[in-house]
């Protein structure tokens, strides 16, 4: 497989910050949502089947709050898709349901306060944590200074409109920033409802076995020392066994790092260079085993995938995708996997806030 050697641009609105996908319209196909910091909106960007992508569609989310995180799910049960997004300038949470309507989200969101300590929430994940069916959010924050209220959990009460905030000891073990937040199995219990982050101490903290249905939580924690400057902690099985493992980027020493679990709680690291600045890691199937590959956005747009073995160990392929246009030193970030076309492989996008734009690269055969 290889890389097009030709990527379709799609403009955003200004300084995007994080792209996911989804199937917004209900039409089988997948679509593209973006959070724009400069112009507070967010983009939607509806899939056409083969790759490409019809002209944005605009939201907005107010005057100077700076939309930054954005995670999806039916948070009200009603078959379609839902937006949360945070807003790290007005310290909110909005909940933006979807209708079965051309406007495909409801125009008047509903909104919570994140927490009047916390100026700026950054990332959202969401997963059913305390397994009642209904999808639960979790949000990290970054502060000016170092904080124990860096990290916020909300349960879903069901209708998608009301969340309760709970935190207790989770929160109180945290002192730090939380620069990237993931929800995984890494108790293998076969519940998607552990919590891994990053902070800004350079640690990796896996916080497993957490009792959402009480005030006692009572979680197995678990403290990884990762190079400094941690970035885009993602979840997959990057070996043959069946614990969720973690990868992360640290632009600092231009490093990917892998974190294998071979039990609850523990892990064993292993790091890889990259090229020069590294800043958003995902998984892909490049090779169409049962191993996760990874892929690497670095600063400058260029892409490499290193693939995975059964054993966990990763190396670089030949397949490393620059593109190379003059731009200012804003970094390309957010690369997301999916199937865009509908072939079967995986194929990627990320945002370039350089350009203001959404880049997407599609996987296809090799042509001998």
């Amino acid at each position: 497989m290889s890389l097009k050697n030709q990527f379709q641009t799609y403009p955003t609105g200004d300084n995007p910050k994080q792209v996911i996908t989804g199937d917004f319209n209900k039409d089988f196909i997948l679509d593209l949502a973006v959070t724009n910091c400069g112009s507070d909106s967010f983009s939607v960007m509806l899939g056409s089947g083969n790759g490409t992508f019809r002209t944005q569609k605009i939201y907005s989310t107010g005057n100077r709050t700076c939309p930054a995180g954005i995670a999806t799910a039916d948070f009200n049960n009603d078959t379609f898709l839902d937006l949360a997004v945070t807003l790290s300038a007005t310290k909110k949470i909005v909940i933006f349901l979807g209708v079965p309507r051309k406007a495909l989200f409801s125009s008047i969101p509903y909104a919570f306060s994140y927490n009047f300590y916390a100026p700026k929430p950054t990332e959202i994940e969401t997963a059913d944590l305390d397994g009642d069916g209904s999808f639960d959010l979790v949000v990290g924050s970054q502060f000016p200074w170092n904080s124990d209220r860096s990290l916020g959990i909300y349960l879903n009460r069901g209708n998608g409109r009301q969340f309760d905030h709970i935190c207790a000891y989770i929160c109180a073990e945290l002192t730090v920033n939380t620069i990237s937040v993931v929800i995984g199995d890494f108790d293998n219990d076969g519940k998607q409802n552990d919590l891994s982050l990053c902070s800004s101490n350079n640690q990796v903290v896996t916080f497993s076995s957490i009792n959402f249905t009480n005030t006692t939580y009572n979680p197995s924690v678990a403290y990884n020392t990762v190079f400094a400057n941690p970035l885009s902690l993602i979840r997959g099985k990057f070996n043959d066994d069946n614990f969720d493992d973690l990868a992360l980027v640290s632009p600092a020493s231009d490093t990917l790092q892998i974190l294998l679990a071979f039990k609850i709680g523990e892990f064993s690291q292993q790091i890889y260079l990259t090229n020069t600045h590294p800043t958003s890691v995902a998984r892909i199937n490049f090779n169409n085993d049962s191993v996760d590959d990874l892929v690497v956005l670095h600063c400058n747009r260029t892409v490499t995938v290193f693939v995975g073995t059964k054993i966990g160990l990763f190396s670089p392929t030949d397949v490393s995708f620059g593109i190379h246009e003059e731009t200012n030193d804003q970094c390309a970030q957010s690369i997301k996997v999916d199937d865009f076309n509908r072939d079967g492989r995986d194929d990627l996008v990320f945002v370039d806030p350089g350009t203001n734009t959404v880049r997407v690269l599609l996987n296809l055969p090799c042509i001998e």
